[in-house]
């Protein structure tokens, strides 16, 4: 059998933790060979075989995107490979990767380092499907709820973007490979620190300063001042923090401070952004052993997450308000303990680096077999299309 060739030019941990934990589970898949700036010049392009690939992988392609990715690579993450990378060699890189795609079986294009509203306006989407005819690696059409927040009196993003972008998911469904977010084993906090776990804020809302998110702040700000003023000083801290020069310490410091947030929270809020969009925190808050408080998207069941019984969500925002405000005293810590280790569990099942690993060997079975027609999520499954 022909190999899989996986072409990932240098790290991915600057991009983002999704993007850096699907890295390592394709890295380590059977018949996987990863293709990077160090070996390229020696593979062997099959007709047979299946290609993996990040847009990135695309840098050497002319100079201005080389320009871009290295400038990119500079603000984020301090490597070495910059100085080192001639856009000579970038360009050999692309050469080969773009030989590849070419005349390969077929070709996945993992695309977590962009959102849709992004993707669906961007010039690598006409590069990916017309030119390579590319499955893509991403969110599916369900994993949207666009309807929730349509009437929220501010936007955080393009609405109209976003719908483009549902409806090619929809058009293009037989070559959408639907897995959302994942996370690693190793970053799941164990089930004894849950429900040991010293909590000193009663709430907490980490991560970009969504509408949303700042409704719930405004909540929080006249009861629970000391939760209030710990989340501005971590967010102002951050905002710093990614402004200089990002390191292999740094980026541990920081993925340390926010799962520390999370874990010192009683209850931790998350939101969609007002696009409705299905974001990491949704699994990340209950694998740190908080309780997450959101809002009841469609997808969430879809993913595995029933309300009451994994998180707690609201549909209306004077709901939440009014849980902040106290109805949060209503609930015992056993019941919202319960709810953690439920939505723990679900995450370990479905959504952790284990889990993603068996489904995309499943996924890339089908593929190489010319059986894949599709997949999506459905009651907390991932299903693969007949």
């Amino acid at each position: 059998m022909s190999y899989i060739y996986y072409f990932k030019p240098f790290e991915a941990d600057y991009l983002n933790d999704t993007v850096s934990v699907y890295s390592e589970i394709i890295s380590s898949m059977p018949d996987v060979v990863t293709v990077d700036l160090s070996n390229y010049h020696s593979i062997h392009i099959d007709k047979g075989m299946l290609c993996v690939y990040w847009p990135m992988a695309l840098f050497g392609k002319n100079l201005t995107d080389y320009t871009h990715v290295c400038n990119r690579i500079r603000k984020y993450y301090n490597t070495t490979i910059v100085s080192k990378l001639s856009f000579t060699s970038a360009n050999e890189y692309y050469n080969k990767v773009n030989a590849a795609l070419t005349h390969s079986k077929q070709s996945i294009c993992a695309l977590y380092e962009y959102d849709l509203h992004d993707f669906v306006r961007s010039s690598f989407k006409s590069t990916c499907i017309e030119e390579y005819n590319s499955i893509i690696m991403f969110h599916g059409a369900e994993m949207y709820d666009t309807d929730m927040h349509k009437d929220a009196t501010s936007q955080d993003i393009d609405h109209e973007a976003v719908e483009e972008g549902i409806r090619f998911l929809h058009e293009y469904q037989k070559n959408v490979i639907s897995l959302p977010h994942v996370i690693s084993r190793s970053d799941m906090v164990p089930a004894f620190h849950m429900l040991n776990n010293r909590q000193n804020h009663i709430f907490s809302a980490p991560g970009a300063n969504y509408f949303k998110r700042r409704l719930f702040k405004s909540f929080c700000k006249s009861l629970h001042k000391y939760d209030y003023y710990a989340v501005l000083i971590r967010w102002i801290v951050m905002k710093i923090a990614f402004r200089l020069p990002m390191n292999n310490t740094m980026l541990r410091f920081l993925r340390r401070s926010f799962a520390k947030q999370i874990q010192n929270s009683r209850f931790t809020f998350t939101c969609g952004s007002t696009a409705g969009y299905p974001i990491r925190k949704i699994i990340e808050i209950p694998s740190n052993g908080s309780c997450l408080l959101s809002y009841k998207y469609r997808f969430m069941e879809d993913l595995g997450f029933v309300s009451s019984v994994h998180y707690l969500g609201f549909v209306k925002d004077s709901d939440l308000e009014e849980f902040v405000m106290g109805g949060y005293r209503k609930l015992d810590q056993q019941s919202y303990q319960k709810m953690i280790v439920n939505a723990a569990q679900v995450v370990l099942r479905c959504h952790s680096s284990y889990a993603r690993y068996t489904q995309l060997c499943e996924t890339f079975d089908r593929i190489r077999s010319g059986d894949f027609v599709g997949s999506y999520w459905s009651e907390g499954k991932y299903v693969i299309r007949s």
